[in-house]
């Protein structure tokens, strides 16, 4: 996940200039929010980064105050305003909260929407997600090409096992096992093929619906 620090290469974000919670920099951000309403607090939630002009609390540092606090207990990531659109400067009072909770707060330069700045961020963030996606397709397509061609379910069974660097077992509906991968070949995994075969014969009707089995196997 990525984290505040991350951000600050971004366009507009890297203008930017921390105001106060600099040591709260390494908190992590995984979606970006932008609002002016005075009820933002309820649409926040864990390591939420909120965008905003502060139009809402510009003439009450008190509920200023009261926002940071409660961002710091959603565990909100932190807060970039233009501080120069309603504000002279950030009330010190929030100043020495936001240090005090290492809740940081960043000034975003005028010449730079807020819309502009969070479609970056957010695509930044996406990055991750899509490369996901693409190895997601990329696997089976893999796979797709392997059934064309007619490779046998052992083949197909080795190469899952390869991609998921884990050992691969194909059962039957009644519990009986097709293939494996070479991994089952193994003495030392033979104990543990029997105790899988034996734990999805105990309740077929799960093991036919998807459900999950083990957590670990000793």
């Amino acid at each position: 996940m990525k984290t505040i620090n991350d951000l600050l290469i971004l366009e507009g974000m890297k203008e930017g200039i921390v105001l106060a919670g600099h040591r709260g920099l390494t908190r992590n951000v995984q979606f970006v929010n932008i609002s002016d309403t005075p009820d933002v607090i309820n649409f926040l939630s864990n390591n939420h980064l909120l965008l905003t002009t502060g139009y809402a609390f510009k003439d009450d540092p008190e509920k200023f105050c009261e926002l940071i606090q409660q961002m710091h207990d959603l565990n909100c990531s932190g807060l970039v305003i233009k501080i120069n659109r309603f504000f002279n400067e950030l009330p010190a009072e929030v100043r020495l909260l936001a240090d005090d909770l290492a809740f940081p707060i960043i000034d975003l330069p005028t010449n730079h929407t807020l819309g502009d700045v969070s479609r970056h961020i957010l695509n930044y963030l996406n990055d991750a997600e899509t490369e996901q996606l693409y190895y997601a397709l990329h696997i089976q397509k893999e796979f797709s090409n392997m059934l064309i061609k007619g490779y046998s379910l052992a083949a197909l069974l080795e190469r899952l096992g390869h991609s998921l660097a884990r050992p691969a077992l194909l059962l039957n509906h009644r519990g009986e096992k097709i293939a494996q991968s070479h991994h089952f070949l193994k003495e030392s995994m033979k104990k543990i093929e029997m105790e899988i075969i034996e734990k999805v014969k105990e309740d077929l009707s799960s093991a036919r619906e998807g459900n999950h089995f083990f957590d670990s196997i000793s």
